[in-house]
């Protein structure tokens, strides 16, 4: 589903070039669940957003879906990704002048598809939140803000869902249901690519992935065995 060919990435720093992915090769079959895991500062979020095609590698292909996502034009890329990928990210990037129900709509914007406004309040109510679909972000809890974005990521249907540190600000208990959700879309033969620096999301994985310095140092093979969610 995702394949990583020979990747790097350099940012321009004040004391030089930073090396944020080294000649990274990694392959991701459709179905799985894997949890890319490493300290901060080891090129997990620039590996995830490389991956989702909203950062572009200076060296190498990302093939998503048998798309080399890059050679795409900017339109024809964010079209894509629209259509075939929800983000979930740590600081869940809700607008905060929408309410919830058209913040879970933002996605229908670029086209890819229908403005679906029945579906959106369905999707809501099974994250527990039909009762919230007029508030705004601020009037939510951390758990609330990030069942939102859960919401808003699985509105086109994706077949990806890239997650960044997505209880990164959340307790336990939020923690706990977030990582649920997740793997009801994996159940369900969604495939999802999750990273952190922490090791709370390694019983949910098929695959885990440690990277250290912009590089793949360990590989935990154990692919497509059952996950914590289809035990």
């Amino acid at each position: 589903m995702i394949e990583l060919q020979n990747v790097s990435k350099v940012y321009a720093g004040q004391d030089g070039e930073v090396r944020a992915l080294d000649h990274v090769n990694l392959s991701i079959q459709r179905g799985e669940f894997v949890v890319i895991r490493g300290p901060s500062g080891s090129g997990k979020s620039t590996l995830l957003l490389t991956a989702g095609g909203l950062v572009r590698p200076t060296e190498g292909k990302v093939v998503v879906d048998g798309k080399d996502i890059y050679t795409l034009s900017s339109r024809e890329r964010a079209s894509f990704r629209g259509g075939n990928i929800g983000f979930v990210f740590q600081m869940f990037h809700l607008l905060p002048y929408l309410n919830v129900l058209e913040n879970v709509l933002v996605p229908t914007i670029s086209g890819a598809r229908k403005s679906d406004r029945t579906e959106a309040a369905e999707l809501l109510q099974r994250l527990k939140m039909s009762d919230r679909l007029h508030h705004r972000p601020s009037q939510l809890s951390t758990g609330q803000r990030q069942r939102v974005a859960i919401a808003r990521a699985l509105l086109n249907r994706p077949r990806v869902i890239l997650a960044d540190e997505p209880t990164g600000n959340l307790d336990p208990d939020n923690a706990a249901e977030v990582l649920d959700y997740l793997t009801e879309f994996h159940k369900a033969g969604g495939t999802v690519l999750l990273v952190t620096h922490e090791q709370y999301a390694d019983e949910y994985a098929q695959r885990i992935v440690l990277l250290q310095n912009g590089k793949i140092s360990f590989l935990r093979e154990e692919s497509l065995k059952p996950s914590h969610a289809t035990e």
